[in-house]
């Protein structure tokens, strides 16, 4: 009697291992496609404003922050650096082509470095920043303003 219940407990103990593995193995990866599920795409991101729009906001913004260095406005001009940086972020969405996606996010870049600059009232650095960022508008404006 000792010996069948050995066995089964050795058998019952072998079970609980087994698909102990089992669980911690995780899914099968060699199961057909059909049986597994798909996961849900993700979402593309779509700009909420059209391209025009957004060239209008970014110009008002970029004009702010200049009356905000010559008016010594530092904390109201690094907000809207701020701001600036993320709509130039959603802007690339206005575009596929790679250069205007490079522009806008170069953009982007050089607002979050205005932003810390003016938050460090540094002018020097706040008018080469703004100087920088309305270089890259001009580029990106010369290739695809009139396409708008």
């Amino acid at each position: 009697m000792k010996l069948k219940y050995r066995i089964g407990m050795f058998l019952a103990l072998a079970t609980v291992v087994a698909l102990g593995a089992r669980l911690v193995a995780g899914p099968d990866n060699d199961k057909p496609m059909t049986e597994k599920v798909a996961k849900p795409a993700k979402e593309t991101f779509k700009p909420v404003l059209t391209v025009e729009e957004t060239m209008e906001g970014q110009a008002n913004l970029m004009k702010s922050i200049k009356s905000g260095i010559l008016d010594g406005a530092w904390d109201e001009a690094s907000i809207r650096a701020t701001v600036l940086a993320e709509l130039s972020n959603t802007n690339q969405y206005h575009n596929d082509a790679k250069d205007y996606k490079t522009w806008a996010q170069g953009l982007s870049k050089d607002c979050l470095e205005l932003a810390r600059a003016l938050k460090k009232r540094d002018e020097k650095e706040s008018k080469a920043l703004i100087t920088r960022a309305n270089e890259k508008c001009s580029a990106c404006h010369d290739v695809y303003k009139k396409k708008w």
